[in-house]
């Protein structure tokens, strides 16, 4: 009787551990995810079960462009981007991109639409395939029907395509908005990976 007892004290003691660890395991797990956006999470889980196809991925140094306040770098020297347009849409494509939550609804029609993108919304640029002139319409229309994947540190979130970039000479991979590179932990200068999926 007394083995007994003992067997079960010490089957009773190694429970009492286990739950333990298991209660600390879901602690750290309720601390992280209160840290972070849960539809971040929800996007990352969605992306990973997701059964489309991956038509082309690319992946590299990243840095970021477009919205109201946005001036790029060419060389040391800062140049006006306030009439820049985006390779992928023309200005008649306004509404289609406020539709799809990437341009500033009442930004006005006088700047190029570079400067018109909502910089907290999620869009990329990259050096899409087939981007040779006799192709470049073509091409154009198939990332259009497209969208982006994009692997940070903090995880995996959908984007639009919006633009052709950054050139080759920059040494980078991938553009994309402030606050997509805030949504998946990317600095200027980190490598991100990024799939064109259809």
């Amino acid at each position: 009787m007394v083995r007994s007892s003992d067997g079960c004290s010490e089957r009773l003691a190694v429970t009492s551990r286990t739950l333990t660890v298991l209660a600390g395991m879901i602690l750290v797990i309720l601390a992280y995810l209160s840290s972070c956006d849960i539809g971040l999470v929800w996007e990352a889980i969605r992306a990973d079960v997701t059964s489309d196809t991956v038509v082309w991925e690319t992946s590299g140094p990243c840095s970021t462009f477009g919205g109201p306040w946005d001036s790029q770098d060419a060389g040391n020297k800062i140049r006006d981007v306030s009439h820049e347009g985006l390779a992928l849409w023309s200005p008649a494509d306004a509404e289609t991109l406020v539709d799809l939550g990437v341009l500033i609804e009442h930004s006005p029609a006088s700047v190029g639409l570079a400067r018109r993108l909502d910089p907290d919304a999620w869009y990329v640029a990259c050096r899409w395939p087939g981007w040779e002139p006799e192709s470049r319409p073509q091409s154009r229309r198939r990332v259009r029907e497209c969208r982006a994947r994009v692997t940070g540190r903090f995880g995996t979130v959908w984007a639009t395509p919006v633009d052709w970039g950054p050139h080759a000479l920059t040494g980078r991979a991938v553009d994309m908005s402030p606050g997509l590179a805030s949504a998946i932990g990317a600095r200027t200068g980190d490598s991100v990976r990024l799939r064109l999926i259809r």
